[in-house]
């Protein structure tokens, strides 16, 4: 069964997304709808608040921020070192998976849509260093798998440790 090319729509399909022109213009569409959406966030955002509010903020508060960010974002890239180290070991460096899960989970947050963002830039870093789609994908699944199970183990720790502060969040 190996070496058996798919036929008609299929085929054609693969054709058509495979060509460069459409992964050219997937790219670019992308971006486009990333500059539009930047542009409508940032218009309700006025630069005299934001300078306000951080004259408001001691250099302590901005430091922490600073701080807790990066340490957010290193912790976010490990999911794709650990997905690629158990789906594609070898084939990617642990910094470039890092790099790809940072950006990824980065621009995914700042964008929203984050099967369509953060999955574009990952897919885009990890078929650049030579991962079919099949490879990428079970890398994609395998980190948000392990995202979500993380967040799991979080709400089931905070349930254990303190049960009634769900009950100010949640209407149970």
């Amino acid at each position: 069964m190996t070496g058996v090319k798919p036929q008609g729509t299929v085929a054609r399909l693969v054709r058509i997304i495979g060509h460069p022109v459409v992964r050219l213009a997937v790219s670019v569409l992308i971006v486009g709808i990333a500059i539009f959406v930047l542009h409508k966030l940032a218009s309700a955002v006025h630069w005299s608040d934001v300078k306000a509010d951080i004259a408001a903020s001691s250099w302590r508060e901005l430091g922490l921020a600073l701080l807790w960010t990066a340490v957010s974002f290193a912790a976010l890239s490990f999911y794709d070192v650990l997905a690629v180290r158990s789906v594609a070991k070898g084939k990617v460096p642990a910094r470039i998976a890092a790099l790809a899960g940072a950006a990824g989970y980065a621009i995914s947050n700042l964008l929203g849509f984050s099967y369509l963002t953060g999955t574009a830039v990952r897919f885009r870093i990890y078929a650049g260093l030579g991962l079919d789609v099949t490879r990428v994908a079970a890398v994609i699944a395998t980190s948000w798998v392990a995202f979500w199970l993380g967040l799991l183990l979080v709400l089931g720790l905070l349930l254990t440790v303190h049960p009634q502060g769900l009950a100010t969040v949640l209407p149970i």
